[in-house]
């Protein structure tokens, strides 16, 4: 059995011969985001059956048995290291009877866990002797390098004060970044890790961006106002509180909103040094590629975009690549038809993309996401000098469809308020009741999740807004299919804001 990781959290295994390959069960939950980055193997609970070791890059050391036989794997043991793990392994360091974990984190540091076995008093006594002098042999060898270190800056601040040139700065960072899509979140995880301690992180964008999540323990962000025009349309400055290596960001952009995320990383260290990272945001950056068997339930009525002309395989392929994310590289040139599938990690619309050469057809129950293609593809196009002509079939079931699933997630976060009063009266009355088996299903299981709603409640103005976004682009998308202008999209934002309700969206577009 083969035991593998991947870069979206999942660990799975398989088993395989000479002529297939069988899969044998995947692991992943929502708290397991972070990718995988190391595995190993080892009996380490002495129960006969080898467990998994897993090391993930947002510093989570792992343990999986198996209690239930070789297909369910559970999790037995979590320790939180604080820096990407890029190695585990397992070996006998403390006692020879007890397997211990080591692992490697991204600054170097080598790191062992273990419960430490019982000693005696005399052993204790002599053991913690040798550790008194080893301390501080280690202390004083610390100072001189303190001193030095002290000398040096002293050193190139008189340098850099008499000079009247540019002091030169040390080579480049050393930058771990990582900047991927969290289907289960619907944003994306930008990860920023260096060997040394970080002083700040500023990021500048030339398309509007939100940042959803931090951990404030750590860092705080700050967003700043822009006023539009040639300024940038999104400026943000992360400032660490504490020592820490690494932090991670969850930033979203709007569904057909393409261009750039630049990330100036400014590590605590004198003299002070800038280093960038950019990173491309595609128009449907919130699409991700998966299988028609992984499709729940029948595909539901698309609307259709109908490209033709004179392009080949190849062309059209690098053309979607430019619009979507886990596209593959390269393609076989000998299939003559390609389909793809990408669902929407946070509406649940799904994306058919059916090419050839000459001709492609896009399926989708999103007429923004298939406004987005052909806007794109128009462009990209005409930028190469290559002639196509385009179709389209705008189908109202399907954004009937869209509609009621927008109505569904705005409901549920204008709920959330009534939900958190009601949730403060039933904790009132679960203080004076001590049986409280005469409430119904639905208001235990409010009860049981209070916390998570409470939440939901702090994130839900960002949460909203974005749903009434989508709104406004989807009326925006119908009025430029129709031939038309999109005049009412004032009317639209101000019946969303004051006076919500889905018979009046629908007013709007017509269906």
């Amino acid at each position: 059995m083969f035991v593998y990781g991947t870069s979206n959290g999942v660990l799975g295994a398989f088993t395989c011969n000479n002529t297939n390959i069988k899969k044998v069960w995947t692991h992943q939950t929502e708290e397991e985001s972070g990718g995988i980055t190391a595995i190993a193997a080892t009996d380490i609970t002495h129960n006969g059956i080898q467990e998994i070791l897993v090391g993930r890059e947002d510093g989570r050391v792992q343990v999986y048995g198996f209690f239930e036989g070789p297909t369910l794997p559970k999790l037995v043991y979590t320790k939180s290291v604080g820096e990407s793990i890029q190695s585990i392994g397992h070996a006998h360091m403390i006692s020879p009877d007890k397997e211990d974990i080591v692992v490697v984190t991204y600054s170097g540091n080598v790191i062992l866990l273990n419960e430490r076995p019982p000693v005696t008093s005399a052993t204790k006594e002599a053991r913690d002797s040798s550790v008194d002098k080893r301390m501080k042999e280690l202390k004083a060898d610390i100072d001189k390098l303190g001193e030095k270190l002290e000398q040096e800056r002293k050193k190139f601040d008189k340098v850099a004060q008499e000079s009247s040139v540019a002091v030169p700065l040390p080579q480049t960072l050393n930058i771990n970044d990582r900047f991927v899509l969290i289907p289960q979140e619907a944003c994306y995880s930008l990860t920023i890790e260096i060997a040394s301690n970080l002083d700040c992180i500023l990021l500048q964008a030339n398309l509007p961006l939100e940042i959803t999540d931090v951990n404030k323990s750590i860092s705080i962000t700050t967003v700043t106002a822009v006023t539009g025009g040639d300024h940038p349309q999104f400026l943000a400055t992360t400032r660490v509180m504490e020592d820490s290596k690494r932090v991670e960001l969850k930033v979203r952009a709007t569904n057909g909103q393409a261009g750039q995320l630049i990330a100036f990383v400014m590590p605590l260290a004198s003299p002070k040094t800038c280093q960038t990272l950019i990173y491309n945001i595609k128009p449907l950056s919130l699409y991700y590629r998966v299988q028609l068997r992984e499709i729940k339930g029948p595909l539901p009525e698309f609307s259709e975009l109908k490209i033709t002309g004179v392009f080949t395989l190849t062309e059209m392929h690098s053309w979607i690549a430019f619009c979507l994310s886990d596209v593959p590289d390269v393609i076989r040139s000998e299939d003559p038809e390609i389909t793809y599938y990408f669902v929407s990690s946070f509406s649940g619309t799904i994306l058919q993309c059916q090419f050839s050469q000459n001709m492609a057809t896009f399926g989708s129950d999103s007429i923004v996401t298939l406004l987005a293609l052909k806007e794109t593809i128009s462009r990209e196009a005409t930028a190469r000098g290559s002639k196509i002509s385009i179709n389209t079939n705008i189908r109202d079931q399907s954004i009937t469809d869209v509609l009621r699933m927008y109505d569904e997630k705005a409901s549920y976060q204008l709920s959330l308020s009534k939900k958190v009063k009601l949730i403060q009266a039933l904790q009132e009355i679960r203080s004076q009741e001590p049986n409280m088996d005469f409430l119904s299903i639905d208001l235990k299981t409010m009860l049981d999740n209070a916390e998570e709603i409470k939440k939901q409640l702090e994130q839900q103005p960002r949460e909203l807004n974005f749903i009434f976004e989508m709104f406004v682009e989807m009326y925006i998308a119908r009025q430029k299919f129709k031939g038309k202008n999109p005049t009412k999209t004032a009317d639209l934002k101000r019946v969303l804001e004051t006076n919500y309700s889905l018979n009046h969206i629908n007013h709007f577009f017509e269906v």
